[in-house]
């Protein structure tokens, strides 16, 4: 991989392109080093260059001009030196912590999703049902949910069927965890058919289109010519 560049010389600090996406990992590093890091809430410029809404401005400290060197080499990205603090408006970023949900009914969707997050070094919990209901969840800055049945979430495995720990789901008192979670400021993101979850068990004003078409109304008809 082909070392990224560091222009400028950074009085106050550096600017990172926040739609690439080694800049996940990039943000993951610097937050676990103890790194000021702020979002522009406005485009800016300095001097000849223009900076878009929702650039990471990284602040100087001792050791930041050492970790963004390594950064730019390791991974390829690519810092704009910043001469003083943008005169706009910017947005200290809170430490980021993801909670991935993980039902004791084995799914590859939750697999995948862990891996991904994985890949880009997220600092990243896993949520049981246990790890939900009636727990203050203010810490994670997002939830994930991946793509599972409503009523498996919520009811789990039938009493019996399982040994004990691994019965039930997050049943109604991780729903009412969760929409005091989602009231106080918490972001959860639903995958597919968790998305279910959240329309009904919150009254969301949305509606899932595709429920109401059978499954042939998505089969294409491939017509092959020689």
């Amino acid at each position: 991989m082909p070392a990224g560049n560091i222009s400028g010389k950074a009085g106050f600090g550096y600017a990172l392109d926040s739609k690439e996406n080694a800049t996940a990992t990039v943000i993951n590093r610097l937050q676990k080093d103890g790194e000021h890091i702020s979002i522009a809430q406005a485009d800016f410029k300095e001097g000849n260059n223009s900076f878009e809404k929702g650039t990471f401005i990284i602040e100087n400290g001792s050791k930041t001009a050492a970790l963004v060197d390594k950064l730019s080499k390791e991974l390829g990205v690519s810092f704009t030196s910043l001469t003083a603090k943008p005169s706009g408006d910017i947005k200290p970023l809170k430490k980021v912590k993801v909670g991935l949900y993980k039902s004791w009914d084995a799914n590859i969707d939750e697999g995948w999703t862990r891996w991904v997050l994985e890949q880009f070094e997220f600092d990243l919990d896993t949520l049981h049902n246990s790890d939900i209901k009636g727990k203050d969840l203010s810490a994670y800055s997002a939830i994930i949910f991946p793509s599972q049945a409503p009523e498996d979430i919520i009811r789990g495995h039938v009493a019996g069927t399982m040994p004990e720990p691994y019965v039930g789901g997050i049943e109604l008192e991780g729903v009412l965890t969760l929409n005091e979670y989602v009231k106080k400021g918490g972001v959860m993101i639903m995958f597919d058919q968790a998305c279910n979850l959240a329309i009904d068990q919150f009254a969301l004003p949305v509606k899932m289109l595709r429920m109401d078409y059978p499954p042939a109304s998505f089969l294409f008809q491939v017509l092959l010519s020689e």
